[in-house]
């Protein structure tokens, strides 16, 4: 009996000390404002491949990065105004990280302009920048305005079922534009686009991501109605 007594008592000081590992390190803005119904995109800031997503209300839809250009971003609409928290996760190397919300504060009404838009500063530099007469480059910017506008229903239209295939057909719409005409400014919302639509194009278009497309084109042709 003393040495079993002896083997319990010792046993547990002759194993090798285990050391869990830090958590990845995963960032995320603490608080996100929109109005209801509008398309968010959240992007984490972490060296993991993907992030995972979930918000367990209802009333918001979420499209996870798996859908998306970027596998640690996601897109999310809130159908009424309220606070939700919108909750995300990750691995590295099998080390989970720590379970990480976002406060998603969506108002009823219009919120404050953001502090810059990205997308329209870049635009209005490239604008400036690329070359051709002013009658040319507003004939062009016109041409591009109408296009985006017909692409919003597009994005909206059933028979149209993957990436692959609302982009072709915008390929197919812009190519009677002059190759040499704003050049920089298509070059950016192409970029921006590839942020939108899923990186595979045999990806199915669901309810979310028609939704985030179409809010896009809309907004591509705001911002190039506003070009001086």
């Amino acid at each position: 009996m003393r040495w079993l007594l002896f083997v319990w008592c010792v046993l547990p000081h002759a194993l090798p000390a285990v050391h869990a590992q830090d958590p990845p390190p995963f960032r995320l803005p603490a608080e996100v404002r929109c109005r209801a119904g509008e398309i968010v995109l959240i992007v984490a800031a972490t060296e993991a491949a993907s992030v995972r997503w979930k918000c367990f209300d209802p009333l918001v839809s979420l499209l996870d990065g798996k859908a998306l250009a970027d596998p640690k971003s996601v897109a999310l609409v809130a159908r009424k105004p309220g606070t939700f928290t919108v909750w995300a996760w990750t691995a590295i190397d099998n080390r989970p990280s720590d379970l990480v919300g976002v406060r998603l504060i969506v108002v009823d009404g219009p919120e404050p302009a953001p502090p810059e838009d990205d997308l329209k500063r870049d635009l209005l530099a490239a604008w400036h920048a690329d070359a051709g007469t002013p009658e040319g480059k507003r004939l062009c910017r016109r041409l591009l305005v109408e296009l985006y506008r017909q692409a919003v229903p597009l994005a909206a239209d059933a028979e149209i079922e993957t990436a692959g295939r609302l982009l072709k057909i915008l390929r197919e719409a812009g190519a009677g534009l002059a190759k040499e005409s704003l050049v920089g400014v298509r070059e950016r919302l192409a970029r921006q686009l590839r942020t939108v639509l899923p990186v595979d194009p045999d990806t199915r278009l669901d309810d979310a991501a028609r939704k985030l497309a179409a809010a896009s084109f809309e907004r591509f042709a705001l911002i190039l109605e506003e070009l001086p």
